[in-house]
């Protein structure tokens, strides 16, 4: 029942965050907005909030800080491993001309980001 009612509390805070971030275009930065996913650490510590512009958020509840990702790409998920450890972030130049996939890793200790390698499956040729 406790988890139950703290995964609803969870649920409350991210409708809560997208509505302010919605609200509070200059705070959030015009060029990031609108953020694209959100998804909170296991622990729930904080959440990360991904966006327009390689732009990644670390929202604690109570503050929002920008983490350099060194893209410049539409990033359009997020999803942590059950251990909390590392989140994976896809995103990428989506057009009928231009079908580049990224995949980022990012690390929450470290809190740094790395490219993950993956296999486009049209020409099997591992890319980055």
């Amino acid at each position: 029942m406790k988890e139950r009612l703290l995964n609803g509390w969870r649920i409350l805070l991210i409708i809560l965050c997208l509505l302010v971030l919605s609200i509070s275009i200059p705070a959030f930065g015009v060029r990031s907005f609108p953020p694209t996913a959100i998804a909170w650490k296991p622990d729930g510590n904080y959440a990360l909030i991904v966006g327009y512009n390689g732009i990644v958020k670390k929202f604690n509840g109570n503050s929002i800080v920008e983490l350099n990702s060194g893209l410049s790409d539409r990033l359009d998920g997020v999803a942590w491993h059950p251990s909390g450890d590392f989140a994976l972030i896809v995103g990428g130049q989506w057009q009928p001309e231009y079908k580049e996939g990224i995949v980022l890793k990012f690390d929450a200790e470290s809190e740094t980001f790395k490219k993950v390698p993956f296999i486009d499956r049209k020409d099997e040729k591992e890319k980055y």
